[in-house]
């Protein structure tokens, strides 16, 4: 897996570079709430990371490019109404990303050897107090590979295979 800089050396960028320094003066109260990347179904990255912000119901993503980063306009943040947006503290991710997709693929080929895996995504972000490596791949059954990995201890919180059409 071609390596992407950790989080916490992003996030350290981020807080350096005038555009963030500029939006979050505007947004003093915005949380980190996760950072984002697409992966090839062999690992590979599509993209760099994205990192999104919330504040108040609204969304916003700071993308990594080739010489800083981008901003994107913020977006409504769709979520169930009894679920809060959890902050993320970098300082929490002690495991690697090259130990946490060392991590998938051993449970990957473990619980799901027996599906055909497509492209995915894998988001860092906080989840019932636990910041966490999640990684999320659709198979060609159309079933999401789903495994989440506590970014502090390498722990496998959970590994599920979830039809992505319900059968009603």
């Amino acid at each position: 897996m071609k390596t992407l800089a950790s989080p916490q050396d992003v996030f350290d960028k981020l807080k350096e570079d005038q555009l963030f320094q500029d939006w979050k003066k505007k947004h003093p109260d915005a949380i980190l709430s996760h950072f984002f990347c697409p992966l090839s179904s062999e690992l590979k990255i599509k993209q760099n990371w994205d990192l999104g912000f919330y504040d108040k119901e609204k969304m916003t993503v700071f993308s990594v490019i080739e010489n800083g980063f981008a901003i994107k306009p913020e977006d409504d943040v769709f979520k169930k109404q009894q679920t809060e947006v959890e902050s993320l503290d970098v300082h929490k991710i002690k495991i690697s990303i090259d130990d946490a997709a060392a991590k998938y693929k051993e449970i990957a080929a473990e619980k799901f050897g027996h599906e055909q895996l497509g492209d995915g995504f894998l988001i860092v972000q906080t989840l019932q107090g636990k910041a966490l490596w999640n990684f999320t791949f659709i198979s060609k059954t159309l079933k999401f590979a789903n495994v989440k990995i506590d970014a502090s201890s390498g722990d496998v919180i959970s590994s599920d295979l979830i039809n992505a059409v319900s059968q009603s």
